[in-house]
């Protein structure tokens, strides 16, 4: 199977995934007499974030199915976990986040554009990785909320922006291409920013694409009718 059959395989697992999580959150809150049934489904594949703040350790870890994003190595699928130890090195032909001297658990991720990549679970968090979680709504709110200010210096406009870009958090990209059209306005963009405003609008439809489950081409027409009004105003 080809790295973008398995990719494609992943999304219709996570899919399939989401529809027994609702289910199991339903189940949480008119329990079954079969309970013990419940917990593992509970446990093996977490709840929706509403029923997460009941329960926080649930979600403690991502799990078989869940779609994410890593700043370096772009969008893919958690497909497992897998333990890795100096008997057992990591083959070359996957890209791993370290090499440790002792064994641990890693995320077995398949990459949309194609290999795959081992983060080991106990650095996930410092490297970037997250949870898909930012549909059209979340993305058009991100937009619309109160710009922050950016250096007048194009150098320096342009390396807070990269780094932004590195940054985890969910709503990172769409909150930096929110302050860059602010501190734009009254100027035309330069040929470097219109390139990573592509960039970035692009990267937000990929993601509101897979979390909305609908095509990356409806996507990217909501994000940019958004970014074309700020434009404008």
């Amino acid at each position: 199977m080809t790295g973008a059959a398995l990719f494609c395989y992943a999304i219709d697992r996570a899919h399939a995934i989401a529809e027994q999580v609702q289910a199991a959150a339903l189940r949480a809150t008119h329990p079954s007499p079969d309970g013990e049934q419940l917990t593992s489904l509970i446990m093996l594949f977490g709840l929706p974030q509403e029923t997460e703040q009941r329960l926080p350790e649930v979600r403690s870890m991502l799990g078989p199915g869940d779609l994410i994003f890593h700043p370096r190595y772009g969008f893919g699928a958690i497909s497992g976990l897998t333990r890795r130890d100096p008997l057992h090195p990591i083959q070359d032909v996957v890209t791993s986040e370290g090499v440790p001297d002792q064994a641990q658990d890693y995320y077995d991720i398949q990459l949309m554009d194609g290999g795959s990549l081992l983060v080991p679970v106990s650095r996930a968090e410092r490297v970037g990785l997250r949870l898909l979680t930012n549909g059209i709504d979340a993305i058009t709110i991100c937009l619309h909320s109160p710009a922050q200010g950016l250096p007048d210096d194009a150098r320096k406009r342009a390396a807070e922006l990269w780094t932004r870009g590195q940054n985890g958090e969910p709503t990172a990209v769409a909150a930096a291409v929110r302050d860059m059209l602010a501190q734009s306005r009254g100027r035309t963009l330069t040929t470097s920013e219109k390139t990573w405003l592509d960039k970035s609008c692009e990267r937000l439809s990929i993601e509101a694409a897979l979390v909305d489950r609908i095509s990356r081409a409806q996507a990217r027409a909501a994000i940019w009718k958004t970014v074309n009004q700020l434009i404008a105003t």
